[in-house]
C-alpha cells in the first residue's frame, strides 16, 4: 500500500523527537510490528490509537489525518520547516516565486513596524 498522509505524519512527528518505533509503540501499547505498519502505510491506525498518538505528541487529530493543514504550535521548529518545505515542493515554479515575493512583503511590514 502507499504511503498515506497520516503515515507521512505519524513518521515525522517520531523521527522529529529522535524516538525509536520501540519507543513510541511501547508508549501507544501496541506491538512494534503494528507501529511499523502506521508508519510505512500498510495499515491505517483505529481511532482510537490515532487519539492516543495526539495525545502522546501534544498535537491535534485533524492535523494527523490531514483535515486542518498544519496546527503546529506544539511541533517542533524542524517538524513545522519539514512541513513547509513538502508543503512548497507542490507548488508550481510560478507560485514559489509568488510565495518568494510574499515572503519578502512580509520581512519589509516587520521592519517597519
Amino acid at each position: 500500500m502507499a504511503d498515506t498522509g497520516t503515515a507521512s505524519r505519524i513518521r515525522l512527528l517520531r523521527e522529529s523527537r529522535k524516538l525509536t518505533q520501540q519507543q513510541v509503540a511501547d508508549a501507544l501499547g501496541v506491538p512494534k510490528s503494528t507501529y511499523v505498519h502506521y508508519e510505512d502505510g500498510t495499515n491505517e491506525p483505529k481511532i482510537s490509537v490515532l487519539i492516543k498518538i495526539a495525545l502522546y505528541y501534544e498535537i491535534s487529530a485533524d492535523w494527523l489525518l490531514g483535515v486542518e493543514s498544519a496546527q503546529t504550535k506544539n511541533l517542533p521548529p524542524e517538524t513545522r520547516w519539514e512541513i513547509m518545505r513538502k508543503e512548497i515542493e507542490q507548488l508550481s515554479d510560478d507560485d514559489v516565486k509568488e510565495l518568494h515575493s510574499f515572503l519578502k512583503f512580509l520581512l519589509w511590514r516587520e521592519k517597519q513596524d
